[in-house]
């Protein structure tokens, strides 16, 4: 298409098409900048730590002192801490994902044609990310084929099926919403293909700009020319949406696309942690020796101010050793508590300090009942993604979606051991042999959390195949 300065429908003007390929939302600008803070704030180590702006200077000390400061800042990392603690708990409850068709079964079984399965996908890369991000985008996209859709998944052993691919918002460029706040067309950045040899030199990252509508996808370069196939005609697909999931933290009421970061409050806390154990930090090394006092002038190349104070000689003191006061630094060690404190509070997680007291069996229940609720918000935002995610893996297809999916309610913040009894007393009735099943299969999950999937699956065709359990007059586990 290149020379071609009209084009026809959403690309008439191929003018301004080449002009505007990089322009982004406002909203994408406006949140730019918090979405690198809570990134950093969330990785931690040198994403975090090498960036001055996050360490905040003092009036008293000088270029020098602040950049011998910067060399020996350490970031303590609550923001990941926590937001992996919400994820592992989602995740180490069962979740329900039923269907009879087994394009979908095996689409499960490895959904972005990486081997990776969903909860793979949904523990350790989507769940994380919209919780760190408040939002991150989810594509089913389908190659390119040539052959009937109904051999997609035949005995060709092609693989060629709908898969998904995370997208971060700093990919989501530029959007346009319908009147019930889906996108009605959104252009989303590419990392452009390296064809870099051994022996050529880096080059910056140059992108893609991928265009999706209802209908149609378009595919640019970075100058505005088209790399699809039929140009500004576009290529159809047949979801009839654009095929991207938002999967959020938490909605926002200000942006319509963009969520609420599970980090929005915690991770300023974080920061201020971050300097106030610096300052901490500069306290000792300036403070924490004992200094000599001494009297009279003293030989500057012997002894000096940063080792020696003088005094009066008429006082007739004795030279003397003078120990720097600490209640600066227990005043700083209070406030880092204090913010501690503050983000096990705000993420809804108890936090018990050395000298904590018992607390009664009303104030454990409403902790509880406050961890519950937002586990709960979350799970359920990331089953209706996977819904959704579901309902445009059939539209690709063109075939029914007969999927069920079900993320848990309830995350009792209890010991394993309690677990355990309570299964026992359900299993003892002996009320159906598939109940008994299921609950042996979460307990696998309870006791050994970091089983190996193959161990995992051997363990449940046991269970499958054990009717121990289901013994006339056996009425206890073996």
């Amino acid at each position: 298409m290149k020379g071609a300065e009209k084009g026809n429908g959403l690309f008439a003007d191929i003018g301004q098409v080449r002009k505007n390929i990089t322009r982004r939302h406002p909203e994408y600008e406006r949140m730019y900048p918090q979405w690198q803070y809570f990134l950093d704030s969330y990785e931690g180590g040198q994403s975090y730590v090498s960036k001055p702006q996050y360490l905040f200077s003092h009036s008293r000390e000088t270029a020098e002192d602040r950049a011998f400061r910067l060399r020996r800042v350490v970031y303590y990392n609550y923001c990941k801490a926590i937001v992996d603690l919400y994820v592992s708990y989602i995740y180490k409850k069962e979740i329900l994902r039923e269907s009879s068709n087994p394009y979908y079964l095996e689409f499960l079984q490895d959904v972005d044609l990486r081997s990776n399965d969903v909860d793979t996908m949904m523990s350790r890369y989507i769940a994380p990310l919209s919780q760190v991000f408040g939002v991150v985008f989810v594509i089913v996209d389908m190659p390119q084929i040539t052959a009937d859709r109904n051999s997609l998944n035949g005995g060709n052993g092609s693989g060629i099926r709908p898969y998904i691919a995370p997208i971060l918002p700093f990919d989501v460029l530029d959007w346009e919403l319908d009147s019930i706040g889906r996108f009605r067309w959104v252009k989303v950045r590419e990392k452009f293909p390296s064809e870099r040899s051994p022996f050529d030199e880096h080059k910056t990252q140059d992108y893609n700009y991928r265009i999706w509508t209802k209908d149609k996808w378009y595919l640019l370069d970075k100058e505005g020319d088209f790399l699809n196939p039929n140009g500004p005609a576009g290529e159809n697909h047949p979801v009839g949406r654009v095929p991207i999931v938002a999967v959020y933290n938490e909605r926002s009421f200000q942006s319509p696309i963009f969520g609420i970061s599970a980090l929005q409050d915690i991770a300023p806390c974080c920061q201020k942690i971050y300097n106030l154990s610096s300052l901490l930090d500069e306290f000792l090394y300036k403070q924490c020796f004992s200094f000599l006092a001494w009297p009279g002038d003293v030989d500057v190349e012997q002894l000096g101010t940063s080792n020696v104070a003088t005094y009066d000689p008429e006082t007739k003191a004795l030279p003397h050793y003078i120990t720097p006061p600490t209640d600066p630094a227990k005043f700083i060690e209070s406030q880092i508590e204090k913010n501690i404190e503050e983000i096990y509070r705000l993420s809804r997680i108890k936090y018990v300090a050395v000298s904590s007291q018992t607390e009664s069996g009303i104030a454990r229940s409403i902790e509880f009942h406050d961890t519950n609720n937002i586990l709960t918000r979350k799970a359920r935002n990331l089953e209706q993604a996977e819904r959704e995610i579901a309902e445009l893996f059939f539209k690709w297809l063109g075939e029914k979606n007969d999927v069920t999916i079900q993320y848990p309610r309830e995350f009792s913040i209890r010991a394993a051991n309690e677990e355990v009894e309570e299964a026992i007393k359900v299993m003892s009735l002996n009320l159906s042999e598939t109940l008994n099943a299921r609950i042996g299969k979460r307990l696998v999950r309870t006791v050994l959390p970091s089983l190996n999937l193959n161990e995992e699956q051997r363990i449940y065709a046991e269970i499958d195949g054990n009717t121990a359990f289901q013994q006339k007059g056996d009425k206890s586990p073996r």
